[in-house]
């Protein structure tokens, strides 16, 4: 049997100062949008205990927010692209704090506040300063109580929540995007690989040593062998595509779905992106329909 020359995705590490710059810049303005609906929010909720998932909701909304512009601005350097997020959500955790401040510091607050009152939103927004001083000394009178208690949390208990949601939103931001699918770059067309989906649902792959090295020898035999797999264990067969290049890249995905289907699905890598011939993805593609992805398939 004749061997097929299989080579690895690597990416290319290439993270240009303006790009990181434009990333940085995008991704500001858009978290400072969504910190002050994130303060808004806990500001009024009426259900503290609501809070903690909200918290998480943040951490989430700054990480896709960073994948969004890392991949807009492509930046191909995972962990710049890392690095990027954990800044970001730092700024986060920053203008929720501006936000607060100037959310509390009216009586009689509205939405158009914000717009009436827009320059002094700035001069808390540029002055780290004031939104320390004004940190401080809420810690020592507190805002808030614990239920009808008329108990307020202040001092080290307090500072000690404020670091737990801290935490909490740079985890949570960090751990979302590490766990983000790399997305394949072609350096040619400087352009990201286009993803396809094989839509057939393989036979879950036990030992993937031996088909890794089956796959090596002959990509489109060692496909067509997979047999049907069902809804709760099965392998995905992903395909990346690029306008020019002679090869293009495809990788393989364990999937256990928990719960009878209900749960969330764990994905465990069989074979890694690596480029094939042309001509073996046309035998693939002319065995097994594929389909487009959706950008939540990325």
């Amino acid at each position: 049997m004749k061997q097929t020359k299989i080579d690895f995705y690597t990416e290319s590490g290439i993270a240009k100062p303006l790009n990181i710059t434009l990333v940085f810049l995008c991704g500001l303005i858009s978290i400072l949008f969504f910190s002050y609906f994130y303060s808004l929010i806990i500001t009024y909720l009426p259900i503290i205990y609501f809070n903690f998932l909200i918290v998480i909701g943040f951490g989430f909304t700054i990480a896709f927010l960073s994948r969004i512009f890392n991949v807009v601005f492509k930046i191909r350097n995972r962990r710049k692209s890392i690095i990027i997020t954990i800044i970001l959500s730092l700024f986060a955790i920053y203008f929720q704090w501006v936000s607060y401040i100037f959310i509390i510091s009216f009586d009689d607050y509205d939405f158009f506040k914000t717009f009436k009152e827009f320059e002094y939103f700035l001069s808390i927004l540029f002055r780290p300063d004031i939104v320390i001083e004004n940190i401080i000394e809420i810690s020592k009178v507190g805002l808030w109580s614990i239920g009808s208690s008329n108990l307020y949390i202040r001092g080290f208990m307090l500072w000690a929540i404020w670091l737990v949601e801290a935490c909490i939103i740079i985890f949570v931001s960090y751990n979302i995007f590490k766990n983000f699918n790399d997305i394949p770059f072609s350096e040619k067309d400087n352009k990201w690989f286009k993803k396809e989906i094989i839509d057939f649902d393989f036979e879950h792959i036990a030992f993937k040593k031996k088909f890794v090295e089956e796959f090596l020898l002959n990509p489109f035999e060692s496909v067509n062998q997979l047999k049907r797999g069902d809804g709760l264990r099965h392998s995905k067969i992903s395909i990346f595509k690029s306008e020019t290049e002679s090869k293009n890249l495809i990788t393989i995905d364990n999937v256990i779905v928990t719960q009878r289907g209900k749960g969330k699905k764990d994905y465990t890598k069989v074979l890694e992106y690596c480029y094939v011939d042309n001509s073996d993805l046309s035998q693939i593609k002319g065995k097994f329909r594929t389909k487009k992805a959706s950008i939540f398939d990325y």
